[in-house]
């Protein structure tokens, strides 16, 4: 195993476009409208993409929603803790963010996911601790899936993040690989996931199910995952 380290995260590089909006695009990626949708208690919240007017309550959202990692780790020098605004707008002109807003207009969830040559980086799905636990984070993961469309989506999460790990294995990940982290004592969790084309999720749904299933690399016998949210 390579060894990693708790101060990196994925790097995006690709290129992006920027639409008539203003808003950030990878090639080939078509951005969502924005839409309501209401989740476990009732709470509703609005789905979109960020624009660079959010980053800045992207950074203060972050910085609270990874307040729970550090502390389960122990270590409060968290890439996420100490990313910069400059770095985060770097990014966002190389990747797609997303945001789910509340009703008062506070940010309460964000994602974002860059495209690489050979699949999309996931990275930063992050809620806040009080909007936890209603399925916001599976709502961002599935629509951030939708907007890129079938291919390779690659993520990781420390191995003491159990509710990640529940709520990535329910989205139909699968853990590909393990990495010491530098000086924490728990390892980082590498994780792969398959989005089918619609023919071949029409397949595995029908007779050929096994076969479409081999081809997304996975299991044609395994039970559906539970979709729990950890954050």
């Amino acid at each position: 195993m390579t060894r990693a380290s708790l101060q990196a995260s994925p790097g995006p590089s690709s290129g992006s476009g920027v639409t008539a909006a203003g808003r950030q695009a990878p090639d080939g990626v078509g951005l969502p409208a924005d839409r309501t949708v209401a989740l476990g208690d009732g709470r509703r919240v609005e789905l979109a993409a960020a624009r660079p007017d959010d980053l800045s309550a992207i950074l203060e959202l972050q910085r609270l929603a990874f307040e729970t990692e550090a502390q389960l780790l122990g270590r409060w020098d968290i890439q996420p803790l100490r990313q910069t605004l400059a770095e985060i707008e770097a990014e966002f002109r190389r990747g797609t963010f997303l945001k789910a807003v509340a009703p008062d207009g506070r940010l309460v969830g964000s994602i974002r996911g860059f495209q690489e040559p050979d699949g999309v980086e996931v990275a930063k799905l992050m809620v806040r601790p009080d909007w936890r636990r209603l399925g916001l984070a599976r709502r961002l993961a599935l629509e951030l899936e939708a907007l890129f469309g079938p291919g390779r989506f690659r993520l990781f999460t420390a191995s003491l993040s159990l509710g990640n790990l529940r709520l990535y294995e329910g989205l139909g990940y699968r853990a590909v690989r393990e990495a010491p982290a530098e000086g924490a004592g728990v390892a980082f969790v590498f994780f792969e996931k398959i989005v089918a084309t619609p023919g071949e999720a029409a397949e595995a749904s029908g007779g050929g199910g096994g076969a479409a299933a081999a081809r997304a690399g996975q299991d044609p016998n395994a039970a559906p995952g539970s979709g729990s949210a950890a954050r």
